[in-house]
């Protein structure tokens, strides 16, 4: 059961992205290395991540952004469920993942939250978005541009029937 369980522990802390286990009562139970750099800014793979100094942090409280989405999840009874959540105006941009930890018996134990930056892609996203509507020459707006506002004014009208 050791290597069973060491082998867990390994995989656990190896994640890039930071992943907390939040017990019923809201309150952290555990986290991996990349949770512990995201609360802290610093730490030891390991460190301190599975001692019980952390049962005392609430969740909600170190990651307010997360309270209607953590709701949500709480209140939908399902297994797993995703969001994207940007911040200040959406100066940064985040995909969560909440998850019920169920024991043998099937009981609810906690909640595994997965979440990742993903400010660096949606950045791209907007790049894109503007090469593709736009002449690189020019700066000037281009047919595709055209085409989808088209296609919006003609949903409008289909809608409100009139321009």
């Amino acid at each position: 059961m050791t290597n069973e369980k060491n082998k867990y522990l390994t995989i656990f802390e190896s994640l890039t992205d930071p992943v907390f286990i939040v017990d019923c009562d809201g309150k952290i139970e555990s986290m991996n290395y990349a949770g512990s750099l995201m609360i802290n800014g610093n730490s030891v793979p390991g460190d301190r991540t599975y001692g019980n100094q952390y049962n005392k942090i609430d969740f909600i409280e170190t990651f307010p952004f997360l309270r209607k989405t953590y709701d949500d999840f709480i209140d939908s009874r399902k297994s797993i469920k995703h969001y994207e959540i940007s911040l200040d105006n959406e100066s940064k941009h985040f995909f969560t993942s909440f998850a019920r930890s169920l024991d043998i018996s099937g009981k609810f134990t906690a909640i595994i939250v997965d979440i990742q930056d993903i400010t660096d892609r949606k950045n791209l996203e907007k790049k894109l978005e503007l090469l593709a509507t736009t002449d690189p020459l020019t700066g000037a707006r281009n047919r595709r541009y055209f085409l989808d506002l088209f296609e919006q004014e003609l949903l409008r009208y289909k809608r409100y029937h009139h321009p």
